[in-house]
């Protein structure tokens, strides 16, 4: 688990294992999209088996090389050396991924579902990326009650979104091509 020293006290929280009814689940917290890349990485590590490197199974693995298992938060600043190993998990972290899946049918084996959980699933299955949330309500999301679509302006590069507030009349453009 990832402390921050900082405002946030808790960017992430796992429970036991994968492989574990009940147990399956993370929590992640951050402000920041490559920061919370690294934070669900690492947690999913700590549910396939992984502990932090050069700590438990994985001391062969030197915490400073700052792998995704490091006990410690990674930040990165403009200025500071690239390095690919942030992005990576450790020999150690794969060496237990391997461990953990070698003999465990749980990630291939179909759940038995209730019928009521049956159904929620299947209604699940029915809705399409994009027709949880109407253009709208992604705009109100974005910048509050009031707020409605606007358009969108199509360039070679981006997608540029305008949100109107009711309050203001103002437009707020968005570079998210990944939203409505």
């Amino acid at each position: 688990m990832f402390i921050a020293t900082q405002k946030v006290d808790l960017l992430a929280l796992e429970f036991a294992s994968v492989c574990l009814p009940g147990f399956r689940t993370e929590i992640v917290h951050s402000n920041d999209y490559f920061l919370t890349t690294t934070v669900a990485a690492h947690e999913l590590g700590h549910s396939l088996g992984a502990d932090h490197d050069g700590e438990g199974n994985a001391t062969a693995c030197n915490p400073d090389d700052l792998f995704i298992m490091t006990p410690r938060r990674k930040a990165f600043h403009p200025g500071v050396a690239y390095t690919k190993n942030p992005w990576l998990f450790s020999n150690c972290s794969v060496e237990a991924f391997k461990k953990t899946l070698e003999n465990k049918d749980c990630v291939t084996r179909r759940p038995n579902y209730t019928e009521v959980e049956m159904d929620e699933l299947n209604n699940l299955n029915l809705t399409q990326p994009g027709e949880e949330y109407t253009r709208d309500m992604q705009c109100q999301l974005i910048k509050g009650r009031g707020s409605v679509y606007c358009g969108i302006k199509l360039r070679k590069t981006s997608i540029k979104i305008f949100i109107t507030q009711s309050i203001s009349s103002t437009y707020h453009q968005y570079n998210h091509p990944w939203t409505l």
